[in-house]
């Protein structure tokens, strides 16, 4: 309803000013969430998203912030953020690979949508569900992806989006973060003599 709308809209032009605050470039906002109804993709639905995001976008520029979409599940994410990203022409994209990898898109939203990038969440999957593995443990070929974005020279934000860290074998937040830098490393060198 309305009053939903005024206060969520609220809460995300606060956040793009304390991003600001922050001097983050970028704000991701999701366009919608696993648990919403299936017609999710109907026209009214995809109007309101398209009224909403043009809203955000334009209150986020004299912030100096983008605001991003990202792909999330499918088969909604294709229709949804197809229509926002041709009718809204502020909005960047916000790129998940294991999502993509999930949901077997990872050919159809990039190079589509590379000139509208701006942030990328990087982890790893075996296809199946979103595992959020450290990138090199699953099946993602993620030292090919990074060819792609150094073949488009890329350059915005890059996240590590992995979860369930005890699986690295390690005791400790650091000695993760450590393995997970040596695994990127590996694998942006990797990127680079391909």
């Amino acid at each position: 309803d309305s009053e939903v709308y005024a206060m969520s809209m609220g809460a995300i032009k606060s956040a793009i000013a304390i991003a600001s605050e922050l001097e983050s470039e970028t704000i991701i906002v999701h366009a919608y969430d696993p648990d919403f109804p299936k017609d999710i993709v109907n026209d009214a639905s995809i109007n309101q998203l398209i009224d909403a995001y043009s809203n955000l976008a334009a209150f986020a520029q004299p912030y100096g912030v983008r605001v991003a979409i990202e792909n999330l599940e499918e088969p909604y994410s294709q229709q949804l953020l197809d229509s926002l990203l041709e009718h809204v022409k502020d909005l960047t994209f916000c790129f998940d690979i294991g999502h993509a990898n999930v949901g077997k898109t990872m050919t159809y939203y990039l190079p589509k949508y590379m000139n509208r990038l701006s942030a990328l969440h990087i982890h790893d999957n075996h296809g199946e569900t979103d595992e959020h593995l450290i990138p090199g443990e699953g099946e993602i070929d993620i030292a090919g992806f990074f060819k792609l974005l150094k073949d488009h020279q890329y350059e915005g934000y890059t996240g590590i989006e992995v979860h369930g860290v005890d699986k690295a074998g390690t005791d400790s937040p650091l000695k993760t973060a450590m393995l997970i830098r040596e695994q990127m490393d590996l694998l942006v060198t990797k990127a680079a003599t391909s």
